[in-house]
């Protein structure tokens, strides 16, 4: 056993030292792999980002990082203000499209998805907002739970708002700044003023008592000096001129690797060519990080997930029969509401000249934040969701408008199957929320809010400012307003769930509570598909925390081994 050990370790010095002898490219950015590395991370997403820089905080191992896009302007550093909402990309987005038919009415429908280094977290609204404890409930996963997974949060966090300061829910040396607008417009304030004469309660801040957020607020982004500070810009950038991370962009994993039952590797193929495969071992573990659509996908291309499914595909080996892959598909269900304006109380975005020297010389104004306040509360429309538990979330827009998301659906069933085994070819999906499939009580809550938003325009400021309800129409009458609430819904892209975790007690989990795929070895899944039971508001700060606890399990796996 002894002599064992020591040729065990031989060969792991041998590794590293030949890793760093072999340097056939610089640090960072690559365009060819070594021939192996301790660990693969696919996608570089949210969670993919956290991961390697993490990983790579280890100068004994070795990481590459494989990414579909390019980089976003996010990941460069780029001084891109933030205030459009999306940064500059080459393709900052896949959307997957489908056309379908209900009462004589044709739509399209889509759910989007980040492509590049940052992922969804270099084109997201960059809202922070965490899952609350009742969430976690709902997860029953042992090990997991707010208590748990209070530290990883405070571990990505650099908070630096008025409000959150000194607060035992926040941290303040993390990599992600978290911060208050550093503007915020006439309308926005009107709103929470309103809503609070409504009866809401102020919420000063929307992540401290994790049992609830019913109230109105704003809330906080990250934004780091009016920069979009994503995963890419915040774990990913520091850690490039690390010698044992190497990074490939445009490379789209085509197939895992495995050895019997253990990930030992990846397949991927540069710019979309087929017609050239490379390979990359991996030594310890394959990580997936490719997102709630593509990490189901690319299981399902290497033959692990529901048999009867894969069976249509000759060409695929089965690796796995894994029932749940790409299955428990869920969403948030989102509208816009608008209403006229009939008082115009703030200075328009045209000011374009203004408000970009504001930017350039002070890093302030519109350009420099997302102003948006908003609320939480409960409809009454989902028998069994405590009344502390919100499933309405109303974000303001400019000029009137409001989005507004159930953040408690029902509607949990939506699947991402293969088109076909090529994997060029996008995988064919079925968005829960979608008009087609989405519940009876998710629209009667988007219906309610409605009601709740034209009571909150009633009152006073903000009674002064808008005038009657334009979409839909003030005219309509109620069922006129469900139809068109039903036709229009959409996906509000906080995609999870199809590749769940669980205890292994139900043929549908696909990752056990250290988040290693059930019946392999060396492989391991760190992004939002892992998530059971999908969270109460926007979903980046969970996958964070994810992804951060993710690499803990990483580490003491290996390090135990």
């Amino acid at each position: 056993e002894e002599t064992t050990m020591m040729g065990s370790s031989m060969i792991t010095l041998l590794s590293i030292v030949l890793f760093f002898l072999d340097r056939r490219a610089q640090a960072g950015y690559v365009s060819q792999p070594l021939a192996s590395y301790d660990y693969i991370v696919v996608g570089g997403g949210v969670a993919g980002c956290i991961v390697a820089s993490r990983l790579s905080e280890d100068p004994s191992v070795s990481v590459l990082l494989l990414e579909a896009g390019g980089k976003t302007q996010s990941a460069v550093g780029g001084d891109d203000w933030v205030g459009r909402g999306v940064t500059r990309t080459d393709e900052p987005y896949i959307a997957y499209t489908a056309f379908e038919y209900m009462d004589d009415y044709y739509w399209d429908v889509d759910v989007s998805i980040g492509k590049g280094l940052g992922g969804g977290g270099a084109v997201n609204g960059m809202r922070w907002v965490r899952a609350l404890e009742y969430d976690f409930e709902r997860w029953n996963v042992t090990g997991w739970n707010y208590t748990t997974m209070l530290p990883y949060f405070i571990r990505t966090e650099n908070n630096t708002g008025n409000s959150t300061q000194n607060s035992p829910w926040h941290g303040y040396d993390g990599p992600v700044e978290v911060s208050d607008p550093v503007y915020q417009s006439t309308e926005s304030t009107y709103f929470v003023e309103s809503a609070m004469a409504k009866g809401l309660p102020y919420i000063e801040d929307f992540n401290g008592d994790p049992k609830s957020r019913i109230g109105t607020g704003y809330h906080q982004y990250n934004i780091r000096s009016g920069i979009r500070d994503s995963p890419a810009t915040a774990y990913l950038a520091p850690a490039l001129s690390r010698s044992n991370l190497h990074v490939i962009i445009y490379a789209q994993a085509t197939k895992i690797l495995f050895q019997d039952k253990t990930a030992v590797g990846v397949d991927f193929i540069m710019n979309g060519d087929m017609s050239n495969t490379t390979s990359a071992n991996a030594n310890k573990e394959v990580i997936l990080a490719c997102g709630t659509i593509n990490t189901p996908k690319l299981l399902l291309l290497s033959g692990v997930g529901n048999k009867t499914d894969l069976s249509s595909f000759p060409d695929i080996e089965l690796v796995a029969d894994l029932p749940g892959v790409g299955y428990h598909f869920m969403d948030h269900p989102m509208i816009y509401f608008s209403w006229d304006v009939k008082k115009q109380v703030d200075d328009s975005i045209s000011s374009y000249n203004y408000w970009q020297q504001q930017y350039d010389q002070f890093k302030t104004g519109i350009l420099a934040t997302i102003d948006r306040s908003g609320l939480f509360v409960n409809s009454g429309q989902h028998p069994g969701l405590p009344s502390n538990i919100p499933d309405i979330q109303v974000e303001v827009q400019d000029g009137a408008g409001y989005i507004v998301y159930n953040v408690s659906p029902d509607s949990r069933n939506g699947t991402v199957k293969l088109r076909s085994s090529n994997p060029l070819d996008s995988p064919i999906i079925d968005d829960p929320v979608w008009p087609q499939n989405i519940e009876e009580n998710d629209i009667k809550s988007l219906v309610w809010a409605i009601s709740e938003i034209q009571a909150i325009l009633e009152m006073s400021p903000m009674s002064s400012v808008v005038g009657a309800r334009t979409t839909p129409p003030a005219s309509y009458s109620d069922e006129e307003v469900y139809k068109y609430v039903h036709k229009h819904v959409q996906s509000g892209n906080h995609l999870v769930g199809t590749c769940r975790m669980g205890l292994g007690d139900d043929v549908h989990d696909v990752v056990d509570p250290e988040l290693r795929v059930i019946g392999l070895a060396q492989l391991r899944i760190a992004d939002a598909s892992i998530i059971p039971q999908i969270t109460n508001g926007n979903q980046q700060a969970n996958i964070m925390a994810t992804a951060e606890r993710a690499v803990d399990f990483i580490k003491a796996t290996n390090q135990h081994n």
